[in-house]
């Protein structure tokens, strides 16, 4: 009876393994997480999203990070919820705060990462620029100054 070798088939198996996981590790995936209370912007771009601090400003909620901050009435925040300004969102405010502590903690332990301040911004193309410039502003005073846009392309 003839002896079947299969050692030239395991590493040829094993080769295209290494090669398919080098391949799956290089690339960057960032997920946009949309609700279903969310219309996009359109757009031309063709720049892919960096993975940051993400904040979904949809129809009736503010999420970061996942998490729902407060709720919003299309667009216009409770008075109970604005500092005296009117331009900070407090609740929001306060969690992008804690955000930040903590990358600048994560950045400091870790000096291959930088704490750049920037933010991914979901929002749907029907809420008014009054309260995209409040979400800025308060996220501006949590040293959020870099805001990055997804919209999908046309």
């Amino acid at each position: 009876m003839p002896e079947i070798n299969i050692t030239a088939l395991l590493d040829m198996f094993v080769m295209l393994l290494i090669f398919l996981l080098i391949n799956f590790s290089a690339a960057t995936y960032h997920s946009v997480k949309a609700s279903g209370y969310m219309d996009f912007p359109k757009s031309n771009a063709d720049k892919k999203p960096v993975e940051v601090l993400t904040i979904i400003v949809d129809k009736y909620n503010v999420i970061v990070e996942g998490k729902v901050v407060f709720k919003h009435q299309k667009g216009v925040v409770k008075e109970a919820d604005l500092d005296d300004s009117g331009f900070k969102i407090e609740p929001l405010y306060e969690v992008l705060l804690l955000q930040a502590d903590k990358t600048k903690y994560i950045a400091s332990v870790n000096k291959k990462l930088k704490s750049e301040g920037m933010i991914v911004l979901q929002m749907d193309k029907d809420l008014p620029f009054y309260f995209l410039r409040q979400i800025m502003y308060t996220a501006g005073q949590a040293e959020y100054n870099d805001f990055k846009f997804v919209a999908l392309k046309k």
